[in-house]
């Protein structure tokens, strides 16, 4: 993103074990944790809600979630700074 828009949105270079100020071992960490989280607890939950719901309700669901990141995708291009 650097090379894109020569801008730094996170800086981690006064942070333990740092590389070059854009990872630090605190933010891998942290991603990882919230990666297990999400694969191991979050999803299967979610799994068993959208087999609740049947399968035209979930549909639906889908294309209103597709429809808002379009949408958001939209206006995050218009407005980026």
């Amino acid at each position: 993103m650097y090379n894109l828009y020569h801008r730094r949105w996170w800086d981690y270079t006064g942070l333990f074990l740092n590389i070059n100020g854009y990872v630090c071992l605190r933010s891998v960490l942290t991603f990882a944790f919230a990666a297990l989280l999400l694969i191991y607890v979050v999803i299967p939950l979610i799994d068993k809600l959208i087999k609740k719901l049947g399968s035209k309700i979930s549909f639906n669901l889908s294309i209103i979630i597709g429809t808002i990141m379009v949408v958001d995708l939209i206006l995050t291009l218009l407005f980026r700074y």
